[in-house]
């Protein structure tokens, strides 16, 4: 193949790269200013873990297991919830009390108020998304400061 052809490629897998790079970090920052927005308007109160669903994943990465809970509302309705957010990691016991955020015209909406089940979604795109766009971008900069070096410019 020709140095020509090769450079398209390879200039097109970084394009790629970046591209796939954005579009994670504008996940996770919409995912971030969605939740920020809930944690803003949300209502708080008192919860209970009253089971934890695990389910096989893999024999390699074990269980998956999301924690179903139960809130009364301010409006005196018990809801039992079970938790968007999970992991082959499990923090929550049956009977253990927890901190529920819900908006107070929705609360089939509430979610458990902590780091991980409520910001692991927008942390974990945007870790990808910054790692993925690293190695494009320093590519670009080796060949940006070539180019500098070549036309003698410092």
């Amino acid at each position: 193949m020709s140095t020509t052809v090769l450079r398209v490629i390879a200039y097109g897998i970084v394009g790629i790269m970046c591209a796939v790079g954005v579009i994670l970090l504008a996940i996770a920052l919409r995912s971030a200013v969605d939740q920020a927005m809930f944690v803003h308007d949300a209502v708080r109160a008192n919860g209970t873990i009253i089971d934890v669903r695990c389910t096989s994943k893999s024999l390699r990465h074990g269980y998956q297991c999301t924690p179903v809970f139960r809130f009364t509302s301010n409006d005196g309705q018990m809801y039992m919830i079970l938790s968007r957010t999970g992991g082959n990691f499990n923090d929550f016991r049956v009977g253990t009390p927890v901190a529920v955020l819900y908006l107070s015209d929705h609360p089939a909406t509430a979610q458990i108020d902590s780091f991980a089940q409520m910001w692991a979604f927008a942390v974990i795109f945007a870790v990808l998304g910054l790692v993925i766009l690293f190695f494009p971008l320093q590519i670009l900069r080796a060949q940006w400061r070539q180019r500098r070096l070549t036309a003698g410019i410092t």
